[in-house]
């Protein structure tokens, strides 16, 4: 369904007015548990990957799959333990509703 030249109007005009009162909100960065653990865990991952692929020989694969089992535990772990802290944070702050709100 095409917006006619009214509706395209009238959108621009919502979206205008609401940016200026409101301003634009930058976005959050989500994964707030990626650290530079995480970070070099990948990229030595993506090379020995690319390592890999270029060079099929079963040392090559071998270092890679135990490089990406590493990487994958470190992500799970880096992200489990700011789940375990935000739910900490939460729970202390469970009376305190401004806090506690701000945190979910």
């Amino acid at each position: 369904m095409e917006l006619g030249k009214k509706e395209t109007y009238n959108k621009e005009a919502v979206v205008n007015s609401a940016t200026e009162i409101l301003g634009m909100k930058p976005k959050e960065n989500i994964k707030n548990w990626f650290n530079d653990l995480c970070k070099n865990a990948i990229i030595r991952r993506n090379k020995l990957k690319k390592k890999a692929l270029q060079n099929t020989s079963d040392e090559c694969i071998r270092e890679y799959e135990e490089q990406r089992k590493l990487t994958n535990k470190a992500l799970r772990r880096e992200k489990r333990l700011y789940e375990k802290k935000k739910i900490e944070d939460i729970e202390i702050n469970r009376y305190n509703a401004k806090k506690f709100l701000a945190g979910v």
